[in-house]
């Protein structure tokens, strides 16, 4: 089985792949694929994003486009330094890749012009990382470190529900999670009536 639904991935398998970047685990079953699993958990990733309004969710969101960026600039860096020394298919073809841009190997005045544009690339991607942690909350901000098995302890207990914590979809998280958000908002309102 793969799941390629927020209505059966669940929750805990959701949060692993974006921490550890293993979309295998997509592939329950270790069937046959002809699915691209990075793609397929992008596509999950965008529909989760467009579907989680919290910002806790949306923290880790940034959180982890900045990782990704982080990456793709250290393997694109250290590339271009052995690319300088030294030509390797593999890692022109990675960097092109990442990067989106073409290193010409025709003449070799372009081929270095290309490496200096790739390093500008990556000077870009630097002030996006440093524009995107502008968005992140302070620590002073940012609550808790709590984990996912405690959010949806959280949740049982705000709401009065039972679920294996396990096997709980990504849209029954979030439908649960907008119903504690809500509850709380309320019993806020009714605090500040009281007083």
């Amino acid at each position: 089985m793969i799941y390629d639904s927020l209505d059966t991935l669940p929750i805990k398998t959701f949060y692993k792949i974006q921490n550890t970047g293993n979309v295998e685990l997509l592939n329950v079953g270790k069937e046959n694929q002809e699915l691209d699993l990075e793609q397929l958990f992008d596509k999950l990733s965008l529909e989760f994003e467009s579907l989680a309004h919290s910002q806790e969710d949306k923290v880790f969101f940034i959180k982890r486009e900045i990782s990704h960026l982080e990456s793709v600039k250290r393997v694109c860096s250290l590339g271009i330094e052995i690319l300088k020394f030294e030509y390797n298919e593999k890692i022109k073809n990675k960097i092109c890749e990442l990067l989106h841009l073409n290193i010409r190997t025709n003449l070799t005045s372009h081929y270095y012009k290309d490496l200096e544009r790739c390093e500008k690339k990556i000077s870009f991607i630097n002030k996006k990382i440093s524009q995107l942690e502008k968005l992140l909350p302070t620590e002073k901000e940012s609550k808790s470190n709590d984990t996912i098995d405690d959010i949806l302890a959280s949740i049982c207990s705000i709401l009065g529900v039972s679920f294996d914590f396990n096997t709980i979809p990504c849209t029954t998280y979030l439908a649960y999670k907008k119903q504690v958000d809500t509850k709380l908002k309320v019993q806020k309102e009714q605090l500040t009536k009281l007083k």
